[in-house]
């Protein structure tokens, strides 16, 4: 799977098959979740989309225990600032406050989409086919 179909803010179309678990090699599926490094912090003025990542995070374990005996692999891609259109819309991009975030990410700069799209490739190949369950952080060290 290449991470060329990505475009800023948008995800591949695919078949759902499964209630929405992707087929990989016919023999393994997998859910991907994204969250958010958000779910982790009490920031002002974010109760229900900090709860929300929150949710997903917590749901992503207990769906990897009962989808698990399925062969169904569930994860959580946990990014921390990505530059996508919705992070231009919401004026993130070029604030003071993306300028903080890069200050204190030890990688030192803000996530792109491909940076994501490799993880959640990852998590679709067999390559981690003994993952399941996980909270995966890339946020370029940023905790």
């Amino acid at each position: 799977m290449s991470t060329e179909k990505w475009k800023i803010g948008s995800v591949p179309k695919t078949p759902r098959r499964d209630n929405g678990a992707a087929r990989v090699r016919g023999i393994l599926r997998l859910r991907v979740r994204f969250a958010s490094r958000s779910g982790h912090f009490a920031q002002d003025d974010s109760a229900v989309y900090t709860g929300t990542k929150g949710a997903v995070d917590a749901i992503t374990g207990v769906l990897a225990k009962e989808l698990g005996p399925k062969k169904i692999r569930v994860n959580s891609i946990n990014p921390g600032m990505v530059e996508t259109e919705g992070a231009h819309a919401a004026g993130f991009i070029g604030s003071d406050f993306e300028a903080g975030t890069v200050a204190q990410t030890p990688l030192g700069r803000i996530g792109q989409v491909d940076d994501i799209a490799s993880v959640a490739t990852f998590l679709a190949s067999n390559d981690s086919q003994w993952i399941t369950g996980e909270l995966v952080r890339a946020g370029g060290g940023l905790r």
